[in-house]
């Protein structure tokens, strides 16, 4: 798909990578045979899966509870969880604050939410995987510098 010119290519809409993935699963009999082994989880909403934390102004704006820091921490949560940006998302201005889909601020701290939580402790999760895996020592001692991840989070502030 990508090897065509822009105009020759289809307009595969917004789900444009399900399109291509199912393209994949549906015509190499490798990536076949690979899916089907995969588990498979429901994409339903406030149930054990990649939604689980739906509806997110009423978990993720919150203090992170001990049911939700055993999934973070322990062996048994799903291995990705979809994190909104439409209904919880950071001050663009810098304010300890999330906000919610009209930019009103959702009571307590941005700091201390569940969403923060979440996103720090996968940071750190991330890292330190990275030091196990064989990977190059100059990919394993990488450390952003402080103006780098400034420059990060100015980017990803929602």
């Amino acid at each position: 798909h990508w090897l065509r010119p822009q105009e020759r290519r289809p307009d595969l809409g917004y789900f444009w990578l399900h399109t291509l993935f199912g393209r994949v699963v549906k015509e190499d009999a490798a990536a076949k045979a690979l899916w089907s082994r995969a588990p498979k989880v429901t994409g339903e909403y406030s149930v054990p899966g990649p939604h689980r934390f739906v509806p997110y102004e009423d978990i993720l704006v919150q203090p992170p509870e001990a049911d939700l820091k055993d999934l973070i921490e322990g062996e048994n949560g799903e291995p990705i969880y979809k994190m909104t940006i439409h209904d919880v998302k950071y001050d663009k201005s810098g304010r300890d604050v999330l906000l919610d889909r009209s930019g009103s601020a959702f009571p307590g701290s941005a700091h201390d939410s569940a969403y923060s939580y979440i996103l720090r402790r996968t940071l750190a999760q991330a890292a330190k995987a990275l030091q196990s895996i064989d990977a190059p020592a100059e990919a394993k001692a990488w450390q952003p510098s402080p103006a780098e991840l400034e420059a990060h989070r100015e980017a990803y502030r929602h």
